[in-house]
């Protein structure tokens, strides 16, 4: 038996809630970063994520950390849905996050 494929979503608003969603559905395990707290208690201890998806239940699959290295460890590819306001600077922060990667095609 395969592993699953291991997801970070960095954000935990509207988005970011929503992909998590869509790739814990398809079978990986996903953790959405989040910059506030209360919304990370919440997605880890009701399995909701009340202030943009109220009543709806999240997949057991998906987990939720404020420590984006925590969120990035281990990923076996990241998506990014944070607000472009607010990306350069979150960029800049998540760096020392992400292990470098080697692509295989060549010029």
């Amino acid at each position: 038996m395969s592993k699953p494929v291991k997801a970070a979503v960095f954000s935990a608003g509207s988005w970011g809630t929503a992909f998590g969603m869509v790739l814990a559905d398809a079978g990986c395990e996903v953790t959405l970063w989040g910059r506030r707290a209360e919304v990370v208690e919440a997605i880890n201890s009701s399995r909701t994520n009340p202030d943009y998806f109220p009543g709806v239940e999240l997949p057991a699959n998906l987990r939720a950390t404020t420590d984006a290295a925590e969120a990035a460890a281990d990923a076996d590819f990241t998506v990014l849905s944070v607000p472009s306001q607010t990306l350069r600077a979150n960029l800049a922060d998540w760096a020392p996050c992400w292990r470098p990667t080697r692509s295989s095609s060549r010029s």
